[in-house]
């Protein structure tokens, strides 16, 4: 993940020879005449670097990248963490500039020919599934232990905290196994096939002709109160 020079002062990271190695593996892709790997610059969204985006993207630009996805702060373990998100829960005013940050940088992407993707500042209450695909992704922590996606899957024993639209919504995290009992039998077994139900029911929800009951089935328990359940 990258940040801006004004953002890396802060830090101890040189920004500097981040840009420098990306230059040169551009370069190298350029002279082998290969489209692979593809160099993709992760930039996560706060309220202290937010505005900072366009800048961001002429950086990535100018190093070489492909392209670059602007994230959000969608697990936020603490109120001060919670306070960094920019994205609005419902109720609150999305503030002028992040919008005009945001434009800015697709017009600044546009133009310097880079791929840009930014997640959504508001909630999205269509989602049926998120972009974790539980359905068909897993992972696996340090334990060895394999969960539905990351943040299910965090190496942590009880309940974790965590803050949903500035509530205190703690969770605990979910797998289905260890990696050491068999990976074919542990994404097969009860506890998987339970947890991804009700997201096959909410996904019948998109298909026109099993639209029998327009109630929307709730996630899995553990999901709840998760920003990536509203595409985010």
């Amino acid at each position: 993940m990258l940040t801006t020079y004004r953002t890396c002062e802060a830090h101890i990271t040189s920004l500097k020879r981040l840009l420098t190695n990306i230059s040169r593996l551009a370069d190298i892709k350029q002279k082998r005449g290969s489209p692979l790997p593809k160099i993709i610059c992760s930039y996560l969204m706060t309220r202290k670097n937010l505005l900072e985006l366009p800048a961001f993207i002429e950086l990535a630009a100018s190093a070489g990248a492909d392209e670059v996805v602007a994230t959000n702060l969608d697990l936020t373990l603490s109120p001060e963490m919670e306070e960094l998100r920019v994205f609005a829960c419902p109720g609150e005013a999305l503030p002028g500039d992040y919008l005009f940050a945001v434009q800015a940088a697709e017009e600044q992407a546009g133009r310097l020919g880079l791929n840009l993707r930014v997640y959504p500042l508001q909630f999205n209450l269509d989602v049926m599934v998120c972009d974790a695909w539980p359905l068909k992704h897993i992972f696996i922590n340090s334990h060895g232990e394999v969960a539905p996606c990351v943040y299910l899957g965090l190496p942590y024993k009880g309940v974790a905290p965590r803050y949903f639209c500035r509530q205190e919504a703690p969770f605990t995290p979910f797998n289905y196994g260890k990696i050491t009992e068999s990976l074919t039998r542990v994404i097969k077994n009860k506890a998987a096939r339970e947890f991804k139900q009700p997201f096959r029911y909410r996904l019948d929800l998109t298909n026109p002709f099993l639209l029998d009951n327009p109630e929307v089935p709730a996630p899995p328990p553990p999901c709840t109160n998760c920003y990536k359940l509203f595409g985010l």
